[in-house]
């Protein structure tokens, strides 16, 4: 007669471990109390039933209710029934009033100080509001980032640059932004001036 069928007599020796299902006391060898969680297979059958009935969900997306695998739930995943809810629901993320939506939960928590995201001189990394992009330096005005060569180029000229109007900067430093080293001229002058740059650019390009 081997473990198994010995698996109900008391036996200090050998593990005790109750039956998930029923409740039947068991005393198993060490290497087997990890694995067997039931004392029968129609217990068995009902634990992994019961498994079954608690992953059951509803899908966030049409409401209908399925059952995702257990490493989806273990993911953090499982909320849609197929791709297609899915889908949906990333779509309807995006629409103005799951936005607005999601602001006005965001201000709801700064006030009950969940969040505390410190903007502008509050936050550490805070470098007085310039940026770089592309190289060139750019500021914050009125909320939006702008390159500070056409600032400095209007405020010298007192006017708003056109469209049409590049800034080109003399000596091909974007970070040099003195006055002196600033001209104003059309695009096609500041391809023109940039031709050399773009053709040694292409030839490394194709090496």
């Amino acid at each position: 007669m081997g473990w198994h069928e010995k698996r109900f007599e008391q036996d200090a020796n050998k593990a005790h471990k109750k039956c998930a299902n029923c409740g039947r006391d068991m005393w198993l060898p060490p290497s087997k109390a990890s694995v067997y969680q039931s004392c029968s297979k129609e217990c068995g059958k009902s634990i992994r039933q019961s498994a079954v009935e608690a992953r059951k969900r509803k899908c966030k997306t049409c409401g209908n209710e399925f059952t995702p695998r257990k490493y989806q739930i273990d993911n953090g995943l499982g909320r849609y029934c197929s791709q297609l809810c899915n889908e949906a629901s990333r779509i309807a993320l995006h629409a103005d009033e799951a936005k607005a939506k999601a602001k006005a939960v965001q201000a709801q928590m700064r006030e009950r100080g969940e969040m505390n995201m410190a903007c502008g001189p509050r936050n550490p990394n805070w470098n007085g509001g310039v940026y770089r992009g592309n190289g060139y330096i750019l500021l914050k005005r009125d909320g939006k980032y702008v390159p500070e060569h056409r600032l400095v180029v209007e405020e010298h000229i007192g006017r708003k640059l056109r469209n049409d109007e590049v800034v080109h900067h003399i000596n091909h430093d974007k970070t040099d932004n003195r006055i002196e080293n600033l001209q104003v001229m059309s695009r096609a002058e500041h391809i023109e001036e940039h031709r050399a740059d773009l053709i040694d650019g292409l030839r490394r390009a194709c090496k």
